[in-house]
């Protein structure tokens, strides 16, 4: 048995628990104040948030490659030697540095635009324009946060970053809440956003710095191995930056398109069914995050063992959750905001619920990928691929006039399970994912059989009842993933 693969393995559990539970603990900050805020500012400056976040979203692309050159490349810089890892640290904290000066100034550049494209309806213009100026700082500061966050993480410091989003996170949000009925809402809450991250910022510069002086790295040596990374780190960018500008579009170019149409206060049943079924992805992304740097370090069956591993626990968990969505969902919406409000949201719940099975598919399928320079190309060009078809069939669906909560959320679905199929191909994990699936699947129909037979049932029985269902069928699908590779690696001897 390989003890380095042993300790990888038990670390990978560990640091998937706290970015999970960190990503648990946002969903129920969002969940408790998430009436507050709608009650409280109205459905077009709760709306004109979205917006907001929406396009920080589409923009994330940006950094989307020097995050994964960070957590792909970083470790085998650190095992190299301390000197390895600064020089690492400094080359894609320069480019990120260069990026965010850049988003910023173009956002800035192009806020008459972004403003005529937010579609204000009843909100003052002068508030919409000032909105969109602060997304240049917004964005800015949220580059360098993300790059700084993952290269904590690439040093090891997973646990504390956890910590640090989950706060970020619920204090943006206790401040919307307290500041949502004032007329200054949306700059206030946009303006906290940029001081917390600025504050993760020089938080996570310090801690890089005690991380790299425990390594022992002094001076400005290159260290072994790591001559000319430029280059790596340019074909990062580039095809992990395609690959996610495709991902951010499947994720809000829906919303937008929605704006677009009928202003920013349409947005919020859409945004409420969208923000409650991409949790789904928690798991997913919390797997993909702690995995990405340990397949930097294994090869071959080992990295084999790893990826299943994280790929059938994301995916049984995720198919859990989107079971109790799809049978309890409107019964949950309409405890949590009211049956007006969640008769709008319920439909599109449904289908993102299940799409987003297919996201984690995806995250976790192409990791392997991400961790490879030779092969995140093809990544790239599947999520690349699907964001143009996704945006492409928006654009038609806003020429023919047909843009609905609906449509969108249909459209969504649809883009999420092609990039899972296309990722399960890519990432070699054709197996794993259709034993997973199918007993996702079969839970999935014995659930709603179960509810069909005894509709008369109350919410909290039915819950139960369809988690109940939904963790047994998880658990096998892990069962089996275990089994199977535990014997793979006696076949291998290993």
């Amino acid at each position: 048995m390989n003890p380095s693969l042993n300790a990888s393995r038990r670390s990978l559990v560990g640091d998937s628990a706290w970015l999970a539970l960190s990503q648990v603990g946002a969903l129920l900050v969002a969940l408790a104040l998430t009436p507050v805020q709608l009650e409280r500012m109205g459905e077009a400056r709760y709306g004109m948030l979205v917006w907001v976040s929406s396009v920080l979203g589409l923009l994330s692309f940006l950094d989307q490659g020097l995050n994964l050159s960070a957590m792909s490349m970083i470790p085998r810089g650190a095992t190299a030697g301390g000197a390895a890892a600064r020089h690492l640290i400094h080359v894609i904290g320069v480019r990120a540095v260069g990026v965010a000066v850049a988003g910023g100034a173009l956002t800035l550049v192009a806020s008459p635009f972004l403003t005529s494209l937010a579609g204000a309806g009843d909100l003052p213009t002068d508030e919409v324009r000032v909105a969109v100026m602060l997304v240049s700082p917004l964005l800015s500061a949220t580059i360098l946060a993300n790059v700084a966050y993952s290269i904590g993480r690439a040093l090891g410091w997973v646990p504390l970053s956890a910590v640090l989003a989950f706060a970020s996170f619920a204090s943006t949000n206790i401040v919307w809440a307290v500041v949502a009925s004032s007329d200054l809402a949306v700059e206030v809450v946009l303006l906290w956003q940029v001081a917390v991250q600025c504050g993760s910022i020089v938080l996570w510069v310090a801690l890089i710095r005690m991380a790299l002086l425990r390594l022992g790295a002094r001076g400005s040596g290159l260290g072994t191995g790591v001559t000319g990374v430029g280059p790596e780190v340019h074909r990062f960018m580039l095809w992990s930056g395609v690959g996610a500008l495709g991902q951010t579009t499947v994720a809000n170019g829906g919303k937008l398109a929605l704006s677009y149409s009928g202003g920013v206060a349409s947005l919020p049943p859409f945004s409420i069914a969208l923000s409650l079924s991409s949790r789904l992805s928690i798991v997913g992304t919390a797997v993909s995050t702690a995995l990405m740097p340990r397949l930097a370090r294994h090869e071959g069956l080992a990295a084999d063992r790893l990826n299943d591993l994280g790929l059938a626990v994301s995916v049984a968990l995720a198919g859990a959750a989107a079971t109790v969505l799809f049978w309890c969902g409107d019964g949950l919406l309409t405890v949590w905001l009211g049956e007006e409000f969640a008769g709008g949201a319920y439909g599109p719940l449904r289908i993102l619920a299940v799409g987003y099975v297919g996201a984690v598919v995806a995250q976790v399928s192409v990791t392997r990928n991400d961790v490879a320079p030779g092969r995140v190309r093809l990544s790239g060009r599947l999520y690349g691929a699907v964001g143009v078809l996704f945006g492409i069939a928006l654009v038609w669906s806003l020429a023919v006039g047909s843009v609905t909560a609906t449509s969108v959320a249909a459209l969504t679905a649809f883009a999420l399970w092609a990039l899972g199929l296309g990722a399960i191909v890519l990432g070699r994990s054709v197996r794993t994912v259709a034993t997973t699936a199918a007993l996702w699947l079969a839970g999935l129909g014995v659930a709603g059989g179960i509810i069909n037979l005894v509709p008369e049932i109350g919410l909290i029985a039915r819950v139960v009842i369809v988690a109940g269902v939904a963790t047994g069928a998880a658990t096998l699908a892990v069962v089996e993933s275990l089994r199977r590779t535990a014997s793979l690696a006696r076949r291998a001897g290993r």
